[in-house]
């Protein structure tokens, strides 16, 4: 299949068969997800575009990929060129370092607890020198 990359990775697209859920049709598109430089490991997502024939509505199924602090997103969308050549719109979305938006509020967790500590062991606060008479 063809290759579209986003920052440093590229997502190939394998192979798209059709899947019977058990209220559903759907497309599901197996794609592989490397490093643009050909190094690492390459990982294997699905991702799927369904049709729900009782109300008529089409949804899809992201494929996640987690890599270190980076999340990679691909979705399989509608399906285009001719029935001898089919072709996929295929999306891809790199959210560089996304597992670090749990560090904000750690961070504001830990100003909490120091905030209610004693106010003697705060850092920057001395203590009151004594005069001599």
């Amino acid at each position: 299949g063809q290759s579209v990359s986003a920052g440093p990775w590229t997502v190939t697209l394998d192979d798209v068969r059709v899947v019977e859920g058990p209220n559903y049709l759907a497309e599901q598109g197996r794609l592989t997800v490397r490093s643009a430089d050909d190094r690492g490991r390459a990982t294997t997502v699905t991702a799927e575009r369904r049709f729900f024939p009782a109300g008529g509505q089409t949804t899809t199924e992201v494929g996640l990929d987690f890599r270190g602090l980076d999340d990679v997103y691909v979705v399989i969308g509608e399906r285009a060129g001719s029935p001898q050549q089919p072709a996929w719109v295929v999306r891809l979305y790199w959210n560089p370092w996304a597992r670090l938006i749990f560090l904000g509020p750690a961070i504001m967790a830990l100003g909490g607890v120091l905030s209610l500590m004693d106010r003697r062991l705060r850092l920057g606060v001395g203590q009151r020198r004594r005069r001599a008479a």
